[in-house]
């Protein structure tokens, strides 16, 4: 990398200046709906309050293309772990050694990190993580003994560092405070607001053709996702019901489906459970759109992202009682406890039988979906840069 690559593409000595670390994304739906939540924050502050910052991002390879489709001219973005080379337009760098030697390439006033701690912190830059979610503390049996010791360190740590720890709702707030005594005055809460995303793709969307009315369940297939008990109670719920059954959709980055797939045919759903895996987004916002009802069983969740895209879609919600999720649906939705088989089928049986049960759901998820505004979300998210880089 020259020097003379390295100046500012679109200097400006009025912008505060935020790295953003997003070396822990993978690319596509590796890393949930965490990812395009964070990227719809960035965008929306690059946008709307542009003369107040310039953002480093920090990359890895694959996640290059994805940045660049929304990076600025004021904007780098650094791919570390290739060697030094020249961008393919000005501000896009490649640096093997960037975590190491960054504050003097890329000097920021503050850095964000999204996945909680970062290594590219530094004790004189301002850090703002992000804390999704207290899984390790509240579900440990659902992650493997090495991670929960490796997360406790991370929380441990990044409550003990960060100037300031961003939440996604107020049950994660309340979790940080419970587990890790963290002070009320370094938590602020951004709650995830992307259904605007969804409904402008839904919008764009070619039709797909007709199909029978379904179940959709958009998840990654991480264990507290819960597909095993979802695929149980489906099947009860199919021999209930007979022929007026709905279909089950299955959307997501299923990297564990070797473990669950063969028991489709061992449950005898195989012929009416569609496994369809990562989509892009406009054939998602279309699969979205033309279901019969979101059924989300997920055990435990630090916001719920398709829950408050199905509100917005007006497509009707069942789903668990647990965690983060009343807090999102409100009384915009049928509950069930995700624990038991029985209450995911029973609520199914309701969803598929009962009309009115489905346009009151329905009604009540779209006025609900208007209360969650990424303007508000992201320019809270954007005064907090503020004030650190002010105080820097």
């Amino acid at each position: 990398m020259t020097s003379e690559s390295r100046k500012d593409p679109n200097p400006s000595q009025d912008r505060a200046r935020v790295a953003v670390d997003l070396t822990a994304f993978g690319e596509g739906g590796v890393s949930g709906g965490l990812k395009p939540f964070v990227f719809h924050l960035l965008q929306w502050i690059a946008r709307e309050r542009a003369d107040e910052f310039a953002f480093v991002y920090f990359t890895r390879p694959p996640l290059v293309p994805e940045v660049e489709a929304f990076r600025r001219d004021a904007d780098w973005q650094v791919c570390v772990g290739l060697p030094q080379a020249r961008g393919a337009r000005a501000g896009l760098a490649w640096a093997a050694d960037a975590e190491a030697h960054w504050t003097g390439a890329w000097p920021a006033d503050l850095l964000y990190s999204p996945w909680g701690l970062s290594g590219f912190h530094r004790p004189e830059i301002p850090l703002v993580s992000l804390a999704a979610d207290t899984l390790h503390r509240d579900w440990p049996g659902l992650l493997p003994g090495d991670e929960v010791v490796r997360r406790e360190e991370w929380f441990q740590r990044m409550v003990q560092r960060a100037a300031a720890v961003q939440c996604n709702s107020e049950f994660v707030r309340r979790q940080l405070q419970s587990h890790f005594g963290a002070p009320s005055a370094k938590l602020f809460v951004v709650l995830n607001s992307i259904q605007d995303d969804i409904l402008g793709a839904s919008g764009r969307a070619r039709t797909a053709a007709p199909m029978r009315s379904y179940f959709l369940y958009p998840a990654n297939d991480w264990p507290h996702k819960n597909h095993d008990r979802l695929l149980a109670a489906y099947s009860d719920y199919r021999r209930k019901e007979g022929d007026g059954a709905w279909d089950l959709v299955l959307t997501g980055h299923f990297a564990r489906a070797g473990a669950w797939l063969p028991r489709l045919e061992t449950l005898g759903i195989s012929g009416s459970c569609r496994v369809m895996g990562h989509l892009g987004r406009e054939e998602f916002a279309g699969v979205f759109r033309n279901a019969g009802a979101l059924v989300f069983p997920s055990l435990y969740e630090g916001f719920g992202i398709p829950v408050l895209e199905a509100m917005a879609l007006g497509v009707p919600v069942t789903c668990g009682n647990l965690a983060s999720v009343p807090e999102v649906a409100g009384d915009a939705a049928l509950y069930f406890d995700p624990r038991r088989t029985a209450d995911i089928a029973a609520a199914m049986s309701r969803i598929t039988s009962e009309a009115g049960l489905r346009k009151r759901l329905a009604r009540a998820g779209l006025e609900r979906a208007k209360g969650f505004s990424i303007s508000r979300e992201a320019g809270l998210l954007a005064d907090k840069f503020a004030s650190l880089a002010l105080r820097r």
